[in-house]
């Protein structure tokens, strides 16, 4: 009977040992699955860079974010980086305008268009509110010309995530 004992109380601090281990093997896992942070905002960058802004835009900077590739924090490996950039752009620019701009260097891309409720932002109906997203493969890029329709904006974001 004591070797049982020994063998069951072995068997419960190995158990426990491993208690420890296991958050421990996740962490590893998401750094080991995770995109390489580098590359990944770098190919942003690459497509944010290829469209042309607007005369009278100045680029103003860029931020990134990682998305996991499910809930959990930092158990959990990145799938992929979104960046926002951003432009300073002149007063009185129609969001018309900017969208026909970005529709024509992202001609071949697969296009939808959002419209966001004017009550939502505080405005009348027909402000023109609106979120276009253009996506080819893996890329998508977005706009967000709410804002700037509602003459509220001095800067335009363009979203990028692969």
């Amino acid at each position: 009977m004591t070797r049982l004992r020994r063998a069951h109380a072995a068997a419960a601090v190995a158990c426990l040992a491993l208690v420890p281990a296991v958050p421990l093997g996740l962490w590893v896992y998401a750094r080991v699955a995770s995109v390489d942070r580098g590359a990944a905002i770098a190919a942003n960058m690459r497509a944010v860079h290829r469209l042309k802004p607007l005369p009278g835009f100045r680029y103003v900077g860029a931020e990134h974010y990682s998305q996991r590739a499910w809930d959990g924090e930092n158990l959990v490996p990145i799938s992929s980086y979104r960046t926002e950039a951003f432009w300073a752009v002149p007063a009185g620019l129609s969001p018309d305008a900017v969208v026909a701009e970005y529709d024509r260097q992202l001609r071949g891309w697969r296009r939808t268009v959002r419209r966001v409720s004017c009550s939502t932002v505080g405005e009348r109906p027909g402000c023109g509110a609106r979120w276009v997203t253009y996506r080819r493969g893996h890329v998508k890029i977005e706009l967000d010309a709410t804002m700037l329709a509602l003459g509220k904006q001095s800067e335009l974001g363009l979203y990028v995530s692969q």
